[in-house]
């Protein structure tokens, strides 16, 4: 559109295949960085964003301003980077939206105690009195700490934010919706054997189809389907979210956000000087303070087409209420009461971006359903930026050098916007908030979080 929010939906393709003498062993694909052919009224954005400069895949979007279905247009993707022969060849789409570049605002209000006390940015110049900080740059380097000229300030933050730091300013692409189960198979029946092999014997599954790692990502969740296939799944559980692990960002040629990041998709763009500051004080990701949370132990059952791929709710919001999936009942990891819902179960035809649980810029999800992880700046100082290529290590993890170390996910991240979990008593309002960096730290590792990936 050319009106703010200005964004626009795209989809992002990559390319895997394998030999048809060898079917079971899968390779990714680059692009050619030109060469391809698109219909009206298509485009082709190709991307080398990744630490090898390689064009792991393209992003296909509309060309000009425009809205509705776009039927029987003729795309052709050049290929690249591999020998002749015969294969066979699968294509993935995942539907992205593009975040526009510019200024926004990190945290948004200091409390009576303190700003600290809330766990949120600040501006660090002015503790006491001050909002949110302004992020107005993307390669600058920004000093953390507290009561310091121009920096940036929170809960343990010390020292320099280092400029190759993703700060949200720059323009991204973020997945419109959590990873849902149905990537979460292609990933693994399309992956290398290994893949498969080296984690199918550290799989728990339990009565409710819930699976989990036993090994050191600290029992990181995953739902149906698995390779291969099991009986009596439903054909919805591929349109819920999986709770995953970064290995499928660098696999889909994708990279986990920042928590910066987070903030400028939720928000939105800040108007350089504006006073007073364009945020809602204690926001959700919709953009207002007012929050209804769905929960299927409700009285009455407010959740319509369960089990469906139309499933959706039957809430009557208020204009400014925004809805959540948020609690279940029942304690530590219970799974007999609740699930995770459809990805953008709240949106439907007349929905707006309130009562759809929609962001700013169109993001689906991103307070409930399944906690959001980030790279949290404290321990970002590698972290450059760079999305996957499409390529694993030897051992059958992510390979990006500029990530992090296998091992040490959990204490990396900050788990943003809530999500499903047993802690009835841990987790509330406090911790959905946008500005919310209350969940730092690892502190959720009982299967609560996934990984949205950005490029």
């Amino acid at each position: 559109m050319s009106t703010p929010p200005a964004n626009y939906d795209a989809v992002w393709i990559f390319i895997k295949r394998s030999f048809c003498s060898d079917p079971n062993v899968w390779y990714h694909t680059n692009v050619a960085p030109s060469g391809h052919q698109v219909g009206t009224p298509l485009e082709v954005i190709v991307d080398g964003a990744d630490a090898k400069k390689n064009y792991a895949g393209l992003f296909l979007q509309r060309a000009g301003y425009g809205s509705g279905d776009i039927q029987n247009v003729q795309v052709q993707v050049a290929m690249d980077g591999f020998t002749a022969g015969e294969y066979e060849f699968k294509v993935f789409a995942v539907e992205m939206v593009y975040i526009n570049q510019g200024p926004h605002w990190a945290g948004d209000w200091y409390s009576s105690n303190g700003a600290s006390a809330e766990s949120r940015f600040y501006n660090g110049a002015d503790p006491w009195n001050g909002g949110a900080y302004e992020v107005i740059n993307e390669a600058y380097s920004i000093p953390m700490g507290y009561n310091c000229a121009n920096c940036l300030g929170g809960d343990g933050l010390s020292g320099t934010l280092p400029a190759g730091f993703p700060k949200g300013y720059n323009a991204i692409y973020c997945m419109k919706y959590e990873v849902t189960q149905s990537q979460m198979a292609d990933f693994f029946n399309h992956a290398p054997q290994a893949i498969y092999d080296r984690w199918s014997p550290d799989i728990v599954t339990n009565a409710y189809g819930q699976i989990a790692l036993t090994t050191g990502w600290g029992n990181l969740s995953f739902r149906y389907p698995w390779r291969p296939f099991t009986t009596g799944q439903q054909t919805s559980d591929f349109t819920r979210p999986v709770l995953l692990f970064w290995t499928y960002l660098d696999w889909a040629a994708l990279r986990p956000m920042t928590e910066l990041e987070y903030e400028k998709i939720c928000r939105g763009p800040s108007i350089i000087g504006t006073t007073p500051h364009p945020w809602v004080i204690n926001e959700f990701a919709w953009g207002t303070a007012q929050i209804y949370v769905f929960n299927l132990n409700d009285a009455v059952i407010d959740e319509v087409n369960e089990g469906t791929d139309s499933e959706t709710h039957s809430v009557a919001l208020s204009p400014t209420q925004g809805i959540a999936n948020l609690y279940r009942w029942g304690g530590y990891n219970d799974q007999t009461n609740s699930d995770l819902y459809r990805v953008g179960f709240a949106a439907k035809s007349n929905t707006t971006r309130t009562t759809s649980g929609a962001t700013y810029y169109g993001v689906m999800d991103m307070t409930g359903n399944a906690w959001e992880g980030t790279v949290m700046v404290t321990n970002g100082s590698t972290f450059q930026g760079y999305a996957g290529d499409g390529l694993l290590s030897s051992d059958h993890y992510y390979q990006q050098n500029t990530w992090f170390p296998i091992g040490n996910l959990l204490g990396l991240t900050n788990y943003r916007g809530g999500g499903v979990t047993g802690w009835l008593n841990y987790e509330g309002p406090n911790r959905w908030m946008v500005a919310s960096r209350l969940s730092g730290n690892g502190i959720w590792s009982h299967n609560c979080y996934q990984f949205r990936g950005v490029r």
